[in-house]
């Protein structure tokens, strides 16, 4: 494993080309406060720190589809988007709390 000067600092390569970070808290402290306003602003606050953490899980493990690290941010906010995006699919597909109680007290 080498340092990539060409690629900027905190990415690294493998011997098999492959790009990750070399400290994964370069992205979290250039990001984590602008991407929590912008998941602030989208998505109830109780949901808020769980999908800020999910969105560095999915950065840290797509970083590789990354083909040019000048376009960082905005793939950064995309993958953002798209984390919303499937927060509020799922929470179409899924029956509120009140709707499984409904059907329990059915039941019994």
């Amino acid at each position: 494993m080498y340092v990539n000067e060409a690629r900027g600092p905190g990415f690294i390569d493998d011997s098999d080309g492959n790009r990750s970070l070399s400290d994964t808290s370069t992205i979290w402290h250039q990001h984590a406060d602008a991407l929590r306003a912008f998941l602030a602003l989208r998505v109830p606050q109780d949901d808020l720190e769980d999908l800020l953490q999910e969105a560095f899980v999915r950065i840290h493990s797509k970083l590789n589809g990354l083909r040019d690290e000048e376009w960082l941010t905005a793939w950064v906010y995309q993958i953002a988007r798209n984390l919303i995006t499937d927060h509020y699919r799922k929470q179409l597909t899924q029956p509120a709390e009140a709707d499984v109680a409904q059907v329990y007290a059915k039941v019994d």
